[in-house]
């Protein structure tokens, strides 16, 4: 064997070991910085190869496409590979996945049939019209490309579709039988998936795993569990299962002593176990617990990755930790999102320190309606009633609300009804909503409905009611809704007054 192909050899085994041991993005950029010194970052295999890595690391889209377009003649791996990491992204990028598919039809790849799956799991609901393209094309009786069209008709309420398709089939999967659990799971139908999984030849652990997620998103924690108990086999999406069913429902003790059975099992926890174990101590709000799990965190040498620090800074304010929670905090830099930023805000309010509350809230890059609730409340719960409606009425006058979001009445209210369960937030976010805009009525109904559901409305709830009856000149029911507030404080009666002066009627303003 000659010295060139020793040398070669020992190389691509240093590569190999390099791959295996990337775990993070610095790492993986580190193994990009390698290739490119040796040429090969414009191979097809190993931009395949880096792109399976930003698919498995969640490495940013601007940094991912980069790779991608280093390959000057990309083949099938190299676009299947991307269009692998726009699955893991959601629906949210349907135009590039098709750009991407014409791209490689422009470059005369020869499309293998392994291809459309990714393809349309990459565009979401959209892939329901590649139905009639695989059909056209004579792989429709292909078994992955089959129940990937009946996920897709499962997955968005089309479930009926994916029966047909279902009951037309001779050599039905497990995955196939599994796509139609999930969903009637997802269309609420119980009867329909206690049926079907009654009649399955076979079960694997997805099987059992959906069962457990969908009786734990129904709040039937019980037979969750008794589904859980039965299986055979466990792996760790099947113990993420049960333990967000109890962490997601309030029961953070119950999931800690689920956490501590698996710890004893041979299932190794992954980062998403790590989330739902910090997010069940937060309920608990037990510094001593918190410090505990940190420290099995720094001796398993757990690499936390940025939604998981998140939930960490969200621990520790809700334990009272506040300088920890202010240190991760600031550590995260430029990956804090909303979230981050809420969580940090409502720890200062809930201790009444609303001067580092509101220079973080006006340091917010971008604010949600989360945020402006949070700074809201916690100026009204410490007594600052001015502030908290000249900040609501800086909300309504100033904040520009995305078109998308709560600005849109007829898609805000549809998500709103869409709701499985509605709270005292998410309430006072629509009622904001229509104050913005004027919809006094709509308010006033809201209000209504609110009590009927047993919810009880804030002072936050009636400011906003009443500005969106001043805003709508909605006199009459504007001072029917301030009769019904049982201790109305400074901001409702300036409200009132407010409407009065819209309404043109200054000698009730005055009084």
């Amino acid at each position: 064997m000659s010295c060139s192909v020793v040398k070669t050899q020992v190389w691509l085994w240093t590569m190999d070991s390099i791959t295996s041991k990337v775990i993070n993005v610095s790492h993986l950029r580190q193994f990009h910085a390698h290739l490119i010194r040796n040429s090969l970052h414009h191979h097809n295999q190993w931009v395949a190869l880096l792109l399976a890595h930003c698919t498995r690391l969640r490495a940013p889209l601007f940094y991912t496409r980069l790779i991608f377009d280093s390959a000057p003649q990309p083949d099938i791996h190299v676009f299947t590979s991307m269009l692998k990491y726009y699955t893991h992204l959601g629906t949210s990028y349907v135009n590039e996945v098709v750009s991407l598919y014409q791209q490689m039809q422009a470059c005369d790849v020869q499309l293998a049939t392994f291809v459309y799956p990714v393809l349309v799991k990459s565009v979401g609901k959209a892939g329901i019209v590649f139905h009639a393209h695989v059909v056209k094309l004579g792989i429709d009786c292909d078994h992955f490309v089959r129940n990937a069209i009946m996920g897709v008709y499962a997955k968005y309420g089309l479930v009926e579709h994916a029966k047909e398709l279902f009951d037309e089939m001779h050599d039905r999967t497990i995955a196939d039988w599994n796509s139609m659990i999930s969903g009637y799971w997802k269309s609420g139908n119980e009867a329909e998936v206690r049926r079907l999984f009654d009649m399955m030849p076979e079960r694997n652990v997805i099987t059992w795993t959906a069962m457990v997620t969908g009786y734990a998103k129904m709040k039937d924690l019980e037979k969750a569990r008794d589904y859980f108990d039965q299986m055979a086999e466990k792996n760790v999406v099947s113990w993420n299962a049960m333990l967000s069913g109890y962490a997601q429902n309030g029961f953070g003790d119950e999931a800690l002593k689920l956490f501590n059975d698996m710890m004893n099992s041979r299932v190794q926890p992954n980062e998403t176990t790590w989330v739902i174990i910090i997010s069940s101590c937060s309920l608990r709000g037990d510094p001593v617990l918190a410090d505990s799990l940190v420290r099995t965190l720094n001796q398993r040498q757990v690499h936390l990755s940025y939604l998981a620090k998140t939930a960490l800074v969200d621990m520790y304010a809700k334990c009272g930790s506040l300088r920890t929670a202010r240190k991760l905090f600031d550590e995260l830099g430029n990956f804090r999102n909303s979230v981050t930023w809420n969580a940090m805000i409502s720890a200062y309010t809930r201790v009444g320190d609303l001067k580092m509350a509101r220079e973080l809230f006006d340091k917010m890059p971008e604010r949600d309606v989360v945020s402006w609730n949070s700074m809201i409340s916690g100026y009204a719960q410490n007594g600052e009633s001015a502030m908290a409606i000249e900040l609501f009425k800086d909300m309504i006058y100033t904040e520009t609300l995305k078109p998308d979001e709560v600005t849109m009445h007829g898609r805000c209210q549809s998500v709103f009804e869409g709701m499985a369960e509605r709270d005292l937030v998410s309430y006072n976010t629509l009622v904001a909503g229509f104050a913005a805009h004027g919809y006094g009525r709509e308010a006033v109904k809201l209000l209504s409905k609110m009590k009927e559901e047993g919810i009880e409305p804030d002072r936050v709830t009636y400011i906003g009611v009443l500005t969106a009856c001043s805003h709508a000149g909605l006199l009459e029911e504007g001072r029917s809704v301030f009769n019904s507030i049982k201790d109305p404080d400074v901001d409702h009666y300036a409200c009132l007054v407010d409407l009065f002066g819209r309404v043109g009627d200054l000698d009730e303003a005055k009084n």
